[in-house]
């Protein structure tokens, strides 16, 4: 558990975003690649949760890099609106985080979300149902 305020549907919103991005561009390079894969990561520690979403897809253009986070802006041509990645980077940012990118064409994408948040002592473990 985490201790912090913030709004659980937001980040999902923002996680989503990404991961979803990721599954997009291991789909389109599968065509040219063997498998595609989509990892994720997640950690809470020196009070910040941090997920990573890491694919080998496509990757993304350097000169794309600069824009990714601006409104509109999609690579995906016309299967993308462009507001993926800027409302994930303005939901992270309004939680006093940030979301970061590394790209290789041809190799993948990597990004990491992070946010302030402090971890629990360990509870309990309870059965549901």
């Amino acid at each position: 558990p985490l201790e912090a305020e913030f709004d659980v549907e937001a980040l999902h919103r923002a996680i989503l975003n990404v991961v979803t991005n990721a599954v997009d561009a291991v789909a389109d390079h599968q065509e040219r690649s063997e498998t595609g894969q989509v990892l994720i990561e997640a950690d809470v520690s020196d009070g910040q949760a941090s997920i990573v979403v890491m694919d080998n897809g496509c990757g993304i253009a350097e000169d794309d890099m600069q824009r990714i986070f601006a409104p509109f802006e999609s690579t995906k041509g016309s299967r993308g609106t462009g507001l993926g990645l800027p409302v994930s980077q303005k939901i992270l940012r309004e939680h006093g985080g940030d979301i970061e990118v590394k790209s290789v064409i041809d190799e993948g994408t990597s990004f990491l979300l992070r946010w302030p948040a402090t971890a629990l002592p360990a509870a309990v473990p309870t059965q549901l149902g």
